[in-house]
C-alpha cells in the first residue's frame, strides 16, 4: 500500500524542511531510495526545542534528561517510569513508550502523565520522524 508520506528535518529555528515525497513504506521513498532517519540530525533537534526545558539535568521531569549527550542512551532499550513498556523498542514503535506519549496516546497502554511536550503537542511531522527512527531500529546515527 503506498501512501502519501512527508519527511522533514528541522533547521535551527525548530521549522520543518521538507524532505520528502510520495513513499511506500517508512524510510522508503517513491524510486526506492532509502531515507535514514538520523537520530542526531532529526531526533536531538525535536528534543531540544521541545523536551529539554523539562527534561534536563537540573529538573529531569520523569527522571528522563532528554539533552543531547543523555538522551539516547535514557531512551533505547530503557525502561519507563510510566509504563511496564520500555521508552524505545528499536524497530517497534508499538512497543516504545515515546510513540505514545509523542502521539497523545499514553492513557491508551495506562501510562501515567500527559502527553508530551506537555501543554502543546507535537507536530504531526515530529511525530513521524520519531515512529520511523524507531522503525527504522533506532540507531544513534
Amino acid at each position: 500500500m503506498t501512501s502519501a508520506v512527508i519527511a522533514g528535518t528541522q533547521d535551527g529555528s525548530g521549522n520543518i524542511e521538507e524532505a520528502g515525497s510520495e513513499q511506500s513504506g517508512p524510510g522508503d521513498r517513491a524510486g526506492g531510495t532509502p531515507t535514514t532517519v538520523s537520530f542526531e540530525r532529526d531526533i536531538v533537534p525535536i528534543f531540544r526545542d521541545s523536551c529539554t526545558m523539562c527534561h534536563q539535568p537540573a529538573m529531569p521531569m520523569g527522571a528522563l534528561d532528554l539533552t543531547p549527550d543523555a538522551a539516547y542512551a535514557n531512551l533505547v532499550s530503557t525502561p519507563s517510569m510510566n509504563s511496564s513498556m520500555p521508552r524505545v523498542t528499536p524497530g517497534r514503535p508499538d512497543l516504545s513508550y515515546l510513540h505514545f506519549k509523542t502521539s497523545g496516546q499514553n492513557a491508551q497502554v495506562e501510562g501515567g502523565g500527559f502527553g508530551m511536550p506537555w501543554g502543546q503537542a507535537l507536530p504531526p511531522l515530529q511525530v513521524d520522524l520519531i515512529d520511523r527512527w524507531i522503525k527504522q531500529g533506532a540507531k544513534d546515527n
